[in-house]
């Protein structure tokens, strides 16, 4: 079930951003999550048991969305559809969310993080290619230019990987919720890194990354102590 949930992941990426753009797909998809992860902790569907959701994890959540909206600030347009697309980034985030639980489990079931990423992209490449066949045969959609991209365009995989190998150690031990702040947390570090590193076009590091990271500590740290 790991791979579909990934699988409706990459569907919604590549039908929202080309319509509301990153800023926009960022801000729903994080607000989808923690909000499902808060969800699925008080359930206790994950390895690591019940977790309520205490005003301190309430507010590390609304922290964590904040957080995503400094580090994009300056990606926002005005784009038609806008509202929607947030929306469906929402209930896309939302719905990723028991993915990381049911890995935990899984993991533990099988002695082995290594094994449950290999079957749960196994799984998403299933679904993700019976997505393709049906756009290609119903949607008139084509490929273009498959391998036109650079190089590093191609290594995604292997980071998605080595997330949810991670992933499935982490969570039965901090539960979804503080693993999806952790995640936010790597993303922001990795996009000041890569400022820092290899600007584009001669950008520097804005501000709003550094308040960013702040931000997202700040919730990381106020989440453990309501845990």
């Amino acid at each position: 079930m790991g791979g579909v949930f990934g699988a409706i992941f990459l569907t919604t990426q590549s039908v929202t951003v080309p319509i509301v753009g990153v800023a926009v797909f960022a801000v729903g998809i994080i607000a989808g999550q923690t909000t499902g992860s808060l969800i699925i902790d008080r359930l206790g569907i994950g390895a690591s048991g019940i977790h309520l959701i205490t005003w301190q994890r309430a507010t590390a959540g609304v922290l964590a969305v904040l957080a995503v909206v400094v580090g994009i600030a300056n990606q926002f347009q005005a784009v038609s559809g806008i509202v929607w697309g947030a929306l469906f980034a929402f209930i896309a985030g939302f719905i990723v969310t028991p993915q990381q639980a049911i890995n935990g489990r899984v993991a533990i079931a099988g002695r082995s993080p290594f094994a449950l990423a290999f079957v749960n992209f196994l799984g998403g490449a299933i679904v993700m290619t019976g997505v393709s066949l049906c756009g290609l045969l119903f949607a008139n959609l084509r490929f273009n230019d498959v391998w036109g991209a650079p190089w590093w365009a191609y290594v995604g995989g292997l980071f998605g990987f080595l997330l949810v190998s991670a992933a499935a150690w982490v969570v039965p031990v901090l539960g979804v919720f503080v693993f999806t702040l952790i995640s936010v947390l790597g993303s922001i570090g990795a996009a000041l890194l890569f400022d820092l590193l290899l600007p584009i076009n001669g950008n520097q590091v804005g501000w709003n990354l550094v308040v960013s990271a702040a931000i997202i500590l700040l919730a990381i740290a106020i989440a453990r102590r309501g845990s």
